[in-house]
């Protein structure tokens, strides 16, 4: 059997596996927090491998690749390096709350800790991000399973989709996990054996030195001038604090089994993404060599550098090997698809209809309502995706704009949200609304969806919510009392003197 039939073979018996686990895990989620947040009972491993799995997506493998082959580790800062810092912050900052608040969605943590509006607010900012977060991802499955396999894109994004919305329809976020823990092993051990056939096809790093300039085996900023140093800044704090406050890496704090198991996964998701991306850049550069003595096509490689990964491991891996190690590649790109479906899912179910919908009309929703609310979030929101990704708009940009703005509103109102007492919810809206209203006046005034420069695009709307943040909570003491960091039963986690402030009509001392 060749290498196309033993790629047809795995993906085959791979994507029935899914169907089983979804299956299994549907069977085993009861209740809406099973279904939610898998019982609230992943131990580490399994809690670093889905936060893993769901950070370290195709786009990493194959475009972390292709972006050092074209420019070296420098162009790979934003994917894998910078990604990887915000799992590390988040691990270190804010995760082990995140965990022992016991929501079950983001916006609750807004809603819970400063109020309605602020849930309210923050909870609609997420959801069409991760709306054109799935398409993307669904538009990648539909790629990448037809240069493997060669099928029609349509009908590979259609094959692909559905299947991620059955699992995850049927399992919710215990099958997610299930199935990010197996594509994440296959995934590391993949990429682990292909870097020493690639180094070894090269003949060695002096070789590849000889090839390859001095500047693409560093980070260093390739501008020293102080607007060199801004935009170096930014590149790294766009993605790096950006990526925090985003609801999929948050809901992998509120499956663990405790709120050091959620700050432990964070930290070392992000220590293993890191030594993973080392691999997967060396391995770009290592292209450059091999496409240099005729070992890789060069036509094929330049024309589309993003498929330098899969063209190497057909080249140099073992059939039955290779074979995994695609299966790996995919279920890396379908470990996002699920999570980009469940996100918005909760938040929609948990922050929207029970919290809006219902309770603002005096009502009470059932758990199995909350459960059957967040299964039809993750079917309508599929189906959309998959409209989307039939179309031939190319969203990559968009979605890379949808998660910039998403940070530059959220991040400040989160970490200020567990670390400082005073924050309040006329704080936290003004942090949010400055986040929106800096980046939009920037693209209305320019003309562009992608205003430049790159340093101003990134940290002003950065410091410009967090001044609204802080000056507006200041501001508003008296008229707007802060809340203590609470459960979502109401046990306070941090400053128990707020309640008492509050039930008192006090505002809090300096």
């Amino acid at each position: 059997m060749g290498a196309g039939g033993w790629a047809i073979l795995f993906v085959t018996i791979y994507l029935i596996v899914l169907i089983l686990i979804g299956w299994v895990a549907g069977k085993r989620s009861k209740t809406s927090v099973d279904y939610m947040v898998a019982g609230r009972k992943m131990p580490l491993y399994m809690t670093t491998a889905t936060l893993f799995a769901t950070y370290v997506c195709g786009g990493t493998i194959m475009g972390g690749a292709g972006a050092a082959y074209s420019g070296g580790f420098f162009s790979t800062i934003y994917d894998p390096f910078a990604a990887a810092v915000a799992l590390i912050v988040a691990g270190l900052f804010i995760m082990k709350f995140i965990r022992e608040s016991r929501i079950v969605s983001m916006g609750s943590f807004y809603r819970i800790r400063y109020g309605e509006t602020a849930g309210t607010v923050s909870s609609i900012c997420m959801v069409p991000t991760y709306i054109l977060f799935a398409t993307v991802q669904i538009m990648a499955i539909g790629k990448t399973f037809s240069a493997i396999l060669g099928w029609d894109y349509t009908t590979m994004a259609l094959i692909g989709g559905i299947l991620v919305i059955l699992y995850t329809y049927w399992g919710g976020m215990l099958a997610v996990a299930w199935t990010d823990f197996f594509q994440s092993m296959l995934l590391i051990i993949g990429v682990i054996v292909l870097f020493p056939l690639a180094l070894n096809a090269t003949g060695g790093m002096t070789n590849v030195k000889e090839v390859v300039p001095p500047e693409y085996l560093s980070f260093a900023p390739r501008d020293y001038s102080i607007i060199g140093i801004l935009t170096y800044i930014a590149m790294w704090a766009g993605c790096g604090l950006g990526n925090v406050p985003c609801p999929d890496l948050m809901q992998r704090a509120m499956v663990a089994k405790d709120g050091k198991t959620a700050q432990w996964s964070g930290i070392l998701s992000g220590i293993l993404m890191i030594g993973l991306g080392l691999l997967v850049v060396y391995i770009g550069v290592f292209g450059i060599q091999l496409v240099h003595t005729g070992v890789l096509p060069a036509d094929a490689v330049n024309s589309d550098p993003e498929m330098l990964v899969p063209l190497m491991a057909i080249q140099l891996m073992p059939t039955v090997i290779l074979g995994l190690f695609l299966v790996g590649l995919c279920g890396a790109i379908m470990s996002s698809a699920d999570s980009a479906l469940f996100a918005p899912a909760a938040i929609i179910s948990n922050d929207l209809m029970k919290e809006v919908v219902y309770k603002r009309r005096g009502k009470e929703i059932s758990d199995a309502q909350l459960k059957k609310y967040s299964q039809w979030s993750v079917l309508g929101l599929g189906i959309l995706a998959m409209i989307l990704a039939m179309s031939s708009v190319s969203l990559y940009n968009i979605m890379i704009l949808g998660f910039t703005l998403l940070g530059q509103m959220l991040f400040f109102p989160l970490i200020l949200g567990v670390y400082w007492k005073k924050a309040n919810e006329y704080g936290a809206v003004a942090g949010m609304i400055a986040g929106a209203a800096v980046p939009l006046f920037m693209m209305i005034s320019q003309g562009t969806m992608f205003p430049g420069p790159e340093w101003i695009a990134t940290l002003t709307p950065l410091a410009a919510s967090a001044l609204a943040t802080v000056i507006v909570s200041l501001a508003t003491q008296s008229k707007c009392l802060p809340k203590p960091l609470k459960t979502e039963d109401g046990e306070i986690i941090k400053w128990p003197e707020l309640e008492v402030k509050s039930n008192t009509g006090q505002a809090p001392s300096l």
